[in-house]
């Protein structure tokens, strides 16, 4: 999660995705998941679309949309990233990232990779310093 930290000021987490998705993929990490979720100061968020009928409103069509080709978790965050205009998707279903082409899409790899790169341009700064 630190490294999660490190690279976003938030992640939102559409209320579909925290329900459905996470806690069936989730398995034993569910506890330590759920925890930082809901942690002080966390930099998750969730968003639950119903309870904000502007959310819903600009979401509902592109998840519809999306529907007809890749999963309901998939659907919900292309729609609130539509939505509230973030142009991130993070998401281990990469087989459903050619229908996402409109977003920049991670996986939890591209993620540790970005993470060992920002370590490296650190230690770099730390020996310039030095």
């Amino acid at each position: 999660m630190n490294i999660l930290e490190l690279l976003f000021k938030e992640i939102v987490i559409p209320q579909y995705v925290y329900d459905i998705e996470i806690k069936k993929n989730a398995g034993k990490f569910y506890g330590l998941i759920n925890e930082a979720i809901h942690k002080d100061k966390s930099i998750f968020k969730i968003v639950d679309r119903k309870k904000d009928i502007f959310v819903d409103m600009l979401a509902k069509d592109i998840i519809e949309d999306k529907k007809k080709v890749i999963g309901p978790g998939e659907s919900e965050c292309a729609g609130y990233a539509k939505a509230l205009r973030i142009p991130i998707i993070i998401s281990d279903n990469y087989t459903e990232f050619k229908w996402l082409s409109e977003f920049i899409t991670l996986t939890h790899n591209n993620i540790l990779t970005r993470s060992q790169k920002t370590k490296q341009r650190t230690s770099l700064i730390r020996l310039m310093i030095s």
